[in-house]
């Protein structure tokens, strides 16, 4: 998986969750394929031990992907005739597949990182 490759030459650690704590994926059997039988999804830490970014399986019929960070869509409805400017988490993993296709998986995370907020219409 492309966010998976890409988050390992960072330096981060994929860990699983086993009994209530994240465990480094090297304490366990070091197996990462994503199955809804045993691994559905990776929490990556940086070295100070914080959770930076998950990936795995997230929606039915879709391959593993970047579940998060994700950035926020701006959107606007209209509201008992007034127009209201939303904001939303990009929830589709069609979507991710979409913005990781047109600026590649460093400025995705990069950019969801930091608060990144895009138009609705760059991810349909």
């Amino acid at each position: 998986m492309i966010a998976d490759q890409y988050l390992t030459e960072q330096g981060y650690t994929p860990c699983v969750m086993r009994d209530g704590k994240l465990v480094p994926v090297s304490e366990t059997t070091g197996l990462t394929i994503y199955s809804t039988m045993s691994v559905l999804c990776l929490f990556w830490m940086d070295d100070k031990g914080e959770h930076v970014a998950t990936t795995g399986l997230n929606e039915v019929g879709h391959p593993p992907t970047l579940i998060g960070p994700r950035p926020q869509i701006k959107a606007q409805t209209t509201k008992e005739g007034d127009t209201v400017t939303v904001t939303m988490s990009v929830c589709r993993d069609a979507h991710m597949d979409r913005l990781i296709a047109k600026y590649g998986i460093a400025e995705v995370f990069a950019r969801s990182t930091a608060g990144w907020n895009i138009e609705l219409n760059e991810v349909e």
